[in-house]
């Protein structure tokens, strides 16, 4: 789960666990695997937020607005990117 002025980001898996980040403040999913985002506004304001996985910005130009309440972002595309040692 990440932080950051009262916004909060966690990818779950298809389990629905929330998957730990590593000291770079990136996810590693296995190769297919199904997952979602939790976006958190934890302010008394709107927020924009915007998606970006892989370097690809999945929602074109456009921003999620989120109030103080929790959305869910199904996810938008299956991570086939492979790791090099």
């Amino acid at each position: 789960m990440m932080f950051q002025n009262g916004f909060v980001v966690a990818v779950k898996n298809d389990k629905g666990e929330v998957l730990r980040e590593s000291r770079n403040q990136e996810v590693f999913l296995p190769f297919h695997s199904e997952y979602s985002l939790r976006l958190k506004n934890n302010n008394g304001r709107r927020a924009t937020a915007e998606v970006i996985i892989d370097g690809t910005k999945v929602l074109g130009d456009h921003q999620i607005v989120i109030e103080a309440l929790i959305l869910i972002v199904s996810a938008l595309m299956v991570i086939s990117t492979a790791v090099t040692g």
